[in-house]
């Protein structure tokens, strides 16, 4: 863009809202991660309730692999989420350079800029409650055996 278009009105105007909807995608998306995590959570303890309550005599291994079934769905939709957050993130700094006023409500981060330790956190917390499943349905099995 030239800076005679930058000084249109318009077109400020327009870089204005796309910004806005931009950091709105990247709420959106941070928020969608959580509930990636909250649902993971929630799906591993069905399928921990089912095998000891409703399916006791099934095989460990079935349950297991319906667990790891949840945990490649959430680490690739968090994987997802997060490179769709840094892809926004790189089109809102361009949207950025083009605004007039430039003016920030906030300095940009020095570190970590695209949130890498947010993701970090997010996939530990899933596959540690993955393991913690697994040894749950092995100890069921283990149990169940012995009772």
């Amino acid at each position: 863009m030239s800076n005679q278009n930058d000084q249109d009105p318009e077109v400020a105007s327009w870089l204005r809202q796309l910004y806005q909807l931009a950091h709105s995608d990247i709420r959106w998306m941070k928020e969608q991660g959580w509930r990636v995590v909250n649902w993971a959570l929630l799906l591993y303890g069905a399928v921990l309730g089912i095998a000891k309550f409703f399916l006791p005599q099934t095989a460990p291994i079935t349950f297991i692999l319906v667990d790891g079934g949840i945990l490649l769905l959430a680490i690739y939709y968090l994987v997802d989420l997060y490179l769709s957050e840094v892809s926004t993130r790189k089109t809102t700094a361009r949207i950025e350079a083009h605004i007039p006023e430039r003016a920030r409500l906030w300095e940009a981060r020095s570190h970590d800029p695209n949130h890498v330790l947010y993701l970090g956190i997010r996939l530990t917390v899933v596959v540690v409650s993955f393991v913690l499943v697994v040894v749950a349905h092995l100890w069921l099995a283990c149990s169940n055996v012995a009772a």
